[in-house]
């Protein structure tokens, strides 16, 4: 009898163990769990406001995101995957909605920092640009759109950036490579002489900017080279004769 109990017992424990264990992650397993504290904890899934289309997929450690989050569009299609490295640093890839990527960079305290690049929805990179936590900072690139798996790709533009703001040497170029323009910004505007050349490389027109305005002398040249014409302006307003002679006369006295 005894032996029988033991064995009732025994087979009893049995059922009960798998039942115990396989009901534990059940908990663990809770979807858009707040703690006492109010801070997220564990897997979330979250929905768009009145939809049931998802927004975002990810996991919370004491309120702080933690691994890989997932965003969606509102019609469904992977937006972003975002993978936080601890509580300061994250690394982003956004998608066009047809799925191609659309821009891959880092952030730092949820704001741009380093280099971000950017392409088009036919796989084209388009810029780059570096950031220093979420303002422009250093070299920004912008190519001729080309997909960087079968073509090399070329320069358009290139500036320098300082605090979010242009600053230092401009340039643009053909899709030769060869020089198509150049100067220099000061506080976002061209300032100081500026060069525009033809595509066979010979000059083509130069001149002087004032706070984003040409003002002074700009020189017009032919593709050989010849000068066309010396012409005149102030706040990029072109000058007639009779005011070329009074902004000529104005600029002796300063220089005096």
């Amino acid at each position: 009898m005894k032996t029988m109990m033991n064995l009732s017992l025994n087979s009893f424990l049995f059922f009960l163990i798998p039942f115990a264990i396989y009901s534990q992650p059940i908990e663990r397993d809770r979807l858009n769990v707040t703690d006492e504290n109010g801070l997220k904890q564990g897997k979330w899934v979250v929905n768009f406001e009145n939809s049931k289309s998802i927004r975002y997929t990810g996991e919370f450690i004491d309120n702080h995101p933690v691994g890989e989050f997932r965003y969606y569009y509102n019609t469904g299609e992977l937006s972003a995957v975002v993978e936080f490295r601890d509580d300061f640093r994250s690394q982003s890839r956004m998608y066009h909605k047809n799925g191609n990527m659309l821009s891959v960079g880092y952030y730092f305290q949820q704001k741009k920092d380093s280099v971000w690049w950017y392409f088009n929805a036919r796989k084209e990179v388009l810029s780059m640009e570096t950031y220093n936590k979420g303002v422009l900072e250093g070299e920004q690139v912008v190519y001729y759109p080309a997909d960087p798996s079968k073509v090399k790709v070329k320069e358009y533009e290139k500036s320098t950036f300082k605090d979010g703001v242009k600053n230092g040497p401009w340039e643009q170029y053909f899709e030769s490579g060869r020089i198509k323009s150049k100067g220099v910004y000061l506080n976002g505007n061209l300032s100081g002489i500026a060069y525009y050349y033809y595509p066979e490389g010979n000059i083509k027109l130069n001149g002087e900017y004032e706070n984003g305005f040409k003002h002074g002398c700009w020189l017009h040249y032919g593709k050989d080279g010849q000068l066309l014409e010396r012409s005149y302006y102030k706040k990029d307003q072109k000058l007639e004769e009779k005011e070329v002679e009074e902004f000529l006369k104005k600029k002796r006295e300063q220089q005096k």
